[in-house]
């Protein structure tokens, strides 16, 4: 709900500085910023959502990686490791 706030705020800060740009009075058409601050608020949040979903994808990428390149280590080492553990048993 904190970014909902974020971004609420962050349209109406917004809307006042555009209010400024065109040289109008800070609260020209006051109508207007319930329905941007809502539109700012939404997006936060569905931005916030995306990026969460983004994250989890990359972290379940770089966990199956790990786990391939560890059986391929494993792979790779077994052959290896034989001769010697057949060495060491002697």
């Amino acid at each position: 709900m904190g970014l909902f706030w974020l971004g609420a705020s962050s349209a109406f800060f917004a809307k006042l500085l555009y209010n400024k740009a065109i040289r109008k009075p800070y609260l020209y058409k006051a109508y207007h910023y319930p329905t941007i601050m809502l539109m700012g608020g939404v997006t936060m949040v569905y931005y916030d959502w995306y990026r969460r979903l983004a994250l989890e994808y990359i972290c379940e990428l770089e966990d199956l990686n790990d786990r391939q390149v560890e059986s391929r280590s494993k792979m790779i080492a077994d052959p290896l490791l034989k001769p010697y553990d057949a060495l060491k048993s002697h």
